[in-house]
């Protein structure tokens, strides 16, 4: 679910082995391909929703922190994962450090009383 919420339902099936290899299905072929052949911002994205996932095994609420977590990222991926961390952000505190201003303006449209922004 992450995974596709994160890419806008491009991609609905992935498969991790024990070493944390992450192959996904491509959905025109069906066909697992290995991630690294895909966009860096795409990989950035499934290593995030494994980071989540990773998060939630371990059952308990604590903080996440991101720092820069979305260099690679196009707007539209932004978008997606800024919606995804404020959907989380209702169950666990999310602190994200950003040297980026796309990132307050995503917020503001999306959640504008959900975050605060806090300026160094």
């Amino acid at each position: 679910q992450t995974i596709s919420s994160l890419t806008a339902g491009r991609y609905l099936a992935t498969k991790i082995d024990h070493n944390l290899n992450i192959k996904v299905v491509v959905p025109e072929t069906g066909e697992a391909k290995e991630i690294n052949s895909l966009s860096l911002g795409t990989v950035d994205q499934f290593y995030l929703g494994l980071r989540l996932a990773l998060a939630d095994l371990i059952g308990v609420k604590f903080p996440l922190v991101l720092d820069d977590a979305f260099v690679q990222y196009d707007d539209l991926r932004l978008q997606e994962a800024l919606q995804l961390l404020a959907n989380l952000a209702r169950e666990r505190q999310i602190i994200l450090f950003s040297c980026h201003k796309r990132e307050k303006d995503i917020l503001e449209r999306l959640a504008p009383n959900n975050y605060q922004l806090i300026t160094l």
